[in-house]
């Protein structure tokens, strides 16, 4: 990788507000850069500075102090007309759009190449096919915007940024209204978008667990303002990751699953025998979400799980008889009983 894929360099950027009562610093000496080709997810607590530092970094917000640099020139330098020729931007807020079709909202993203009439040539409409048929939305085309689901609105959003031909696309939030399915959709595109197109894609989110796995570069924004850069592994590792976001002894972070889970335990040891990882797994969650521990102490009540009959079926052995499950719904209810009778094995 050589300095030709740097596509933003950040040195030294100071973000937060004007006030006559005095600043108010959000984050100060932040340095990174965009790499074409990147997707690189903006994570960090409410309140720790990212829409400000999208907004800072697309223009829309006056920053307090440093440089950035849009290939290799100042961002300042640049007049909104031709920042919008390098730059798209998705804003979190929904946008309340009336009377226009998908294929009308996806060719705004031309404007900044049309001419004084914003009159579409040929070329323009064959990109706006493209977006469209990038963010497999052609078949919403003529459909009207305001009639559109919420994930099939964001991806007609994300095709009119797309449409701009940017090297840089920056969005807040492109997933904060959507369900899982559609989060993971939008952002399995966004990722291959990078990837195709060479662009570098900037967004905002709070879905810890899927930028960790979809991520290449993370930007985390802790709750002093200092920010961390580096792939998502790399946070990880080094611990910050935990740092920020494990504020209380109600919540853990799992490093080897990169999973977060809620932290409580009611002084119970089940031990779990299997020779099936899936089952050993998700009986384990569903032990410990009732606030027990799963451990290998000998005095731990023992949970076999095995298939019977390609069925999976629990047993908890006791002084006078197996109980058996073929759920592990009928498992929990038994283990509170098991708990709060302190039957011999417990």
């Amino acid at each position: 990788m050589t300095n030709d894929d740097i596509l933003l360099h950040v040195h030294d950027l100071t973000i937060g507000y004007r006030d006559p009562g005095g600043d108010d610093i959000l984050s100060a000496n932040i340095n990174f850069q965009l790499r074409g080709g990147e997707l690189v997810c903006l994570i960090g607590p409410n309140g720790a500075g990212k829409s400000t530092l999208l907004r800072t970094l697309t223009g829309l917000h006056k920053r307090m102090a440093g440089s950035i640099y849009l290939s290799d020139i100042e961002l300042r330098d640049y007049s909104p007309h031709q920042l919008a020729q390098h730059i798209s931007v998705v804003l979190t807020e929904p946008i309340i759009i009336h009377n226009m079709t998908a294929y009308e909202v996806v060719s705004l993203g031309r404007h900044p190449f049309t001419n004084w009439l914003g009159q579409l040539t040929d070329s323009d409409h064959h990109i706006i096919q493209s977006a469209l048929d990038a963010m497999d939305a052609a078949a919403l085309a003529h459909r009207q915007i305001n009639q559109l689901s919420d994930g099939e609105r964001q991806k007609i959003m994300v095709a009119r940024a797309l449409a701009q031909e940017p090297k840089i696309m920056v969005l807040d939030e492109p997933t904060a209204f959507l369900d899982f399915p559609n989060r993971v959709e939008i952002l399995s595109m966004l990722r291959q978008l990078a990837t195709q197109h060479r662009q570098a894609i900037l967004l905002s989110t709070h879905d810890l667990n899927l930028a960790l796995n979809i991520a290449d570069n993370v930007l985390m924004l802790d709750n002093d303002g200092q920010l961390f850069v580096g792939a998502p592994e790399d946070l990880v590792l080094s611990g910050k990751f935990e740092q920020t976001f494990v504020q209380n002894d109600k919540l853990q972070f799992n490093p080897l699953e990169g999973t977060f889970s809620i932290r409580f335990h009611n002084g119970h040891h089940f031990s779990i025998h299997t020779d099936h990882e899936l089952l050993r797994v998700w009986t384990a969650k569903a032990i410990q979400r009732l606030g027990y521990s799963v451990s290998d102490d000998a005095n731990a009540t023992r949970i076999t799980v095995n298939y019977h009959e390609n069925k999976p079926r629990w047993q908890i052995q006791t002084e006078q008889t197996t109980h058996t499950f073929t759920s592990i719904y009928d498992l929990i209810h038994y283990c509170r009983y098991v708990v709060r009778k302190h039957l011999p094995e417990a």
